[in-house]
């Protein structure tokens, strides 16, 4: 009608006096709450002086983990890091220097309801069951051939699609190098994060297939796009890494792993969890993944 319209058009000029969708709740009070929110959503910029002393706490932070056989890092927030940002979390920024340095990573799960193997199968990753290639080997469920080639199509998929390769080693030390590693399946440089890095810089725009790059050699015709074509294509798409974890604690994971892993292009990360409870924290990481 046209009274309707006039007070549509009324609300247009003045939105203040525009009746709250939700009942009980005023118009000022809807827009002290849309204040609230935005205030959240942009909070004011840190002050100079907060800025260097939050740098400082970080540098001092990374000395004592440097000096240290393994870095300590909470999966979330926590008291020892407490110049992380709002959306910066412990664990991710501890991998994301340990790559910064030219590591591959090395997580050590002690959580006591695997909250790492969680956080992980949640992410886009092709999880290698370390125990699982031991085991099946050794009972016959598959030869040692189809348990390599089996990696090996893991490891194409991971680079194909620009997932995770997710080495969980659960509480054995397979032992990669001297058994279930070989340059055509599954080499021994997945190990080294600067081989990593080479194929993610080069190969998300260079064909890999034919290539003087360790990965190359684990590629086969059906793997090309289009598959067995004579001049057949292979590229990765960014978003490829590698992490590894272990289920075995601080005190022993280096004299286990040790004959398992180049443990010198590791590096070991042992990652608690705060008070808050294993659900919360990955609800929290989950949250905050959504939001960037």
């Amino acid at each position: 009608s046209m009274q309707e319209c006039r007070r549509s058009s009324l609300y247009l000029e003045r939105p203040w006096e525009k009746p709250c969708a939700s009942p009980g709740i005023t118009a000022g009070e809807a827009a002290l709450k849309r204040l609230e929110i935005s205030a959240r959503a942009h909070p004011p910029a840190e002050t100079a002086e907060a800025a260097a002393a939050r740098a400082q706490a970080a540098v001092e932070f990374w000395m004592v983990q440097d000096a240290a056989t393994y870095w300590d890092v909470p999966l979330s927030h926590g008291p020892y890091m407490p110049w992380l940002k709002e959306n910066e979390r412990g664990m991710l920024v501890a991998i994301d220097r340990c790559r910064s340095l030219g590591c591959t990573v090395l997580l050590l799960d002690t959580t006591e309801d695997r909250a790492i193997d969680t956080f992980f199968l949640y992410q886009q990753t092709q999880v290698i069951e370390a125990k699982k290639m031991i085991l099946d080997e050794r009972r016959g469920d598959r030869t040692y051939e189809q348990v390599m080639e089996d990696a090996r199509v893991q490891l194409v998929n991971a680079l194909r699609y620009g997932q995770t390769l997710y080495i969980r080693l659960g509480n054995t030390a397979c032992p990669f190098k001297s058994k279930f590693c070989a340059a055509g399946t599954f080499p021994l440089s997945i190990f080294d994060h600067a081989v990593v890095a080479s194929a993610t810089e080069r190969f998300t725009t260079e064909n890999l297939w034919g290539a003087d790059h360790p990965f190359a050699r684990v590629l086969r015709e059906q793997d090309l796009t289009p598959p067995k074509a004579a001049f057949g294509v292979f590229t990765l798409r960014q978003g490829f890494e590698v992490v590894v974890c272990s289920h075995f604690g601080v005190d022993n994971f280096a004299d286990l792993l040790r004959n398992s892993l180049p443990m010198a292009k590791l590096q070991p990360i042992a990652v608690h969890v705060p008070p808050l409870g294993v659900e919360e924290e990955l609800s929290e990481m989950d949250r905050l993944a959504d939001e960037v």
